[in-house]
């Protein structure tokens, strides 16, 4: 852990601390927010407000196609060109092209609520989910551009600090009330948080980017942009898949309660992620520029330091989780608790996926990222395979199995990946066997 954090006190290190320390404190202040959430909405009705959001994370995502990374990439290659005018149309372009997706998967999202909510309380839920869409997908947007200006932690800021400070400020303001919480209501202080997150930012980033594009007049190469962002919201969306599907079949499948309780587990587990999720943001401009001059054996050795820098704190974490994860459960209220097992499954899954660290920015950050999206897309197909009878087998145990089972695949099959396209093992304790890639 200190050579992590001697890497982020170096050279650009100032940022990238100021980043890690907002993903990895916002990570931890949503978890704390969602216990007192939990303990005020009760098991059935938080399990509702969980699927609603769980729907929304996912296909803000999808909506954002790409973006959110592409446009780091294009509009830094912009900048470095001197491009003014290609970095004011990708800003423009992304922008306007996101929200007519964003619109159109909400308007998708909300025809499917009418038709197939279980009961009022979860519709309502998901018709305002519906509406978060096209904002959730707005404000992955403007983090990419913000990251533009090298400032990652300007991108980070809104949404891992601002909207759940404000989501569980305006829910604490329902309960001071005496008002009802139910799923919906919850649903509509998300509204609320991601709005005013999302003028926030776009705010600063139009501030920030306002000196490189001054007297501009914007050119566009839209081909070449959605060309380039489509395979990366495969990449991009694969993670947050794999984390949501197994929620969507739980809650799909069987109660409300069943949903609750392990959305909970999934979220308490999740935080043995948390590490490598910030060693990946930190390597991913590193892993580029190597790549870039073709210093394969240096890029190598980067990253097994990333890797070491990801498996030793993740699996202390785990053990952590493993030894308080019945207490910590407990926290959210009466019936939590339950969700133990799914907890030590999930973690397990998380550990196995951090032995091999960031390989999938690596593979991003070399030019795999068609390979890569493949690769994920069938991964996400026979996970949901999976999962789905798994879950109908066992319940919401065969769930965590099949999304532990599914991270433990993907895995390996991106570690082969990577050694058959750049020459590179990305495995703790593999022999460093550099071959021209």
């Amino acid at each position: 852990m200190r050579a992590f954090f001697g890497k982020l006190a170096s050279g650009r290190g100032a940022d990238a601390a100021l980043s890690f320390a907002i993903r990895f404190g916002g990570s931890g202040l949503t978890f704390i927010t969602q216990i007192w959430i939990a303990r005020w909405m009760g098991l059935a009705e938080f399990g509702a407000f969980s699927n609603a959001w769980v729907w929304v994370a996912l296909l803000g995502t999808l909506a954002q196609a790409g973006f959110s990374t592409a446009t780091t990439r294009f509009g830094s290659a912009a900048r470095a060109g001197g491009d003014s005018g290609g970095l004011l149309g990708l800003a423009i372009a992304s922008q306007l092209l996101v929200l007519g997706l964003g619109i159109a998967v909400g308007i998708i999202a909300a025809l499917f609520a009418l038709a197939t909510a279980a009961g009022p309380s979860q519709r309502d839920a998901l018709l305002i989910g519906a509406l978060c869409i096209p904002i959730f997908a707005q404000v992955d947007v403007l983090k990419g551009l913000a990251r533009v200006r090298g400032l990652a932690s300007i991108a980070y800021a809104p949404g891992f600090l601002l909207r759940p400070l404000l989501f569980f400020g305006l829910v604490a303001l329902l309960w001071a009330s005496s008002i009802e919480i139910d799923a919906t209501a919850a649903m509509a202080c998300m509204l609320a948080a991601l709005l005013a997150s999302w003028i926030v930012q776009k705010i600063i980033v139009r501030r920030r980017l306002a000196p490189l594009v001054a007297n501009a007049r914007p050119s566009w190469n839209l081909r070449g942009w959605i060309a380039g962002s489509l395979p990366v919201v495969v990449c991009d969306g694969y993670l947050l898949f794999v984390a949501s599907i197994d929620v969507i079949l739980v809650n799909a499948l069987g109660h409300a309660e069943d949903g609750g309780a392990y959305f909970a587990a999934a979220r308490s587990a999740a935080l043995a992620s948390y590490v490598l999720f910030a060693v990946a943001s930190v390597s991913q401009r590193d892993f580029a520029g190597l790549w870039a001059e073709r210093r394969i054996a240096d890029l190598d050795s980067a990253l097994r330091a990333s890797i070491r820098r990801s498996l030793w704190p993740t699996l202390a974490l785990g053990l952590c989780l493993l030894v308080f994860g019945e207490a910590i459960l407990s926290l959210f209220g009466p019936g939590f608790a339950a969700g133990y097992p799914i907890l030590a499954i999930l973690v397990a899954g998380h550990i196995a996926h951090a032995a091999a660290g960031p390989v999938r920015t690596l593979l991003l950050m070399s030019g795999q990222q068609n390979a890569l999206a493949v690769l994920l897309a069938v991964a996400a197909l026979l996970g949901t395979a999976l999962c789905w009878i798994l879950t109908l087998a066992m319940g919401p145990i065969g769930a965590a199995i099949a999304t532990s089972a599914s991270m433990l695949g993907c895995t390996i099959a991106m570690v082969l990946l990577a050694r058959a396209r750049l020459g590179i093992w990305s495995v703790i304790g593999a022999p460093m066997r550099v071959r021209t890639a």
